[in-house]
């Protein structure tokens, strides 16, 4: 699980999805809660805890939620000797992986595959991730 931060997250920049059609907006997410989604020309006065990401036009969707991810199963993957994505046919793939990355994972090691999945998935422009 990725610590809580202090302050609020700026995301500048971004096409923002809100209310109607994708426009280039400020999202400012306060604690759990998106607190505004400002439309690009309004300033958002930074302030000194804040922690800025330049969205660089990328698609940002304020409340938007990805229910089934695998954060480090491309690393995993790799690591137990796989291609990176998987085959048509799932379950050869899924045994191949368990076979091949359980006897030697411990778990110290699949939770530091998880953060820097859950890293990647941040600079990709995920805002949100729950264990």
């Amino acid at each position: 699980m990725m610590p809580a931060m202090g302050g609020r997250l700026v995301i500048r920049g971004g096409l923002a999805v809100a209310d109607g059609a994708p426009a280039l907006a400020t999202v400012v997410v306060a604690g759990a809660r998106i607190e505004a989604v400002v439309p690009a020309g309004v300033p958002v006065a930074p302030r000194p805890d804040d922690w800025e990401i330049d969205a660089g036009g990328r698609l940002v969707i304020p409340g938007g939620i990805d229910a089934h991810t695998h954060l480090a199963l491309g690393v995993l993957a790799r690591l137990a000797g796989l291609p990176g994505q998987a085959p048509a046919v799932h379950d050869r793939w899924r045994a191949l992986l368990s076979g091949g990355l359980e006897p030697r994972a411990d778990p110290e090691a699949v939770e530091a595959l998880a953060a820097a999945g859950a890293a990647a998935a941040l600079h990709g422009g995920v805002t949100t991730a729950f264990e």
